[in-house]
């Protein structure tokens, strides 16, 4: 028995990704693609559902990432993410800012106050919309105790 995916494709395009150390205590990194995906049933043969899945690719997305040591003990980070809109099933484009501040008032211990999708209530990435599932902002308080 074989197996084949009969599809064949193309993709053309740019990709940027960057570090930056501002000072001991502080890193950016940050990145960027713009991309055209195009994937086609080969000639002659059948398509059983792939090309959906292998084609629906955004053509641009972004993120920058801070990392700050604050003082001792003390953390900052944040980050903003931006995808592009979906082709098929179409799915709007959407930017993410979240961000982190954390403190170890012991070597083995970190606390932190962590949010995430900062910026809506939600946000969907990917899926039909009937059943599509969506991302929600949320606040955490988080306890890592490393042994």
């Amino acid at each position: 028995m074989q197996f084949a995916n009969n599809l064949e494709g193309t993709s053309k395009g740019i990709e940027g990704w960057g570090s930056l150390r501002l000072t001991p205590g502080w890193r950016i990194t940050g990145g960027f693609v713009f991309q055209r995906v195009k994937v086609n049933v080969k000639p002659g043969q059948l398509d059983f559902g792939g090309i959906a899945a292998l084609g629906n690719d955004p053509e641009q997305s972004a993120q920058v990432r801070s990392w700050w040591d604050v003082a001792a003990g003390w953390e900052f980070d944040a980050g903003v993410r931006y995808m592009g809109k979906l082709p098929n099933p179409a799915v709007p484009a959407y930017t993410v800012v979240d961000a982190r501040l954390g403190w170890r008032p012991v070597r083995d211990l970190e606390l932190s106050l962590v949010v995430q999708n900062a910026l809506d209530k939600e946000h969907a990435e990917w899926g039909a919309p009937n059943n599509r599932a969506a991302f929600d902002r949320s606040v955490m308080l988080r306890a890592i105790f490393r042994l």
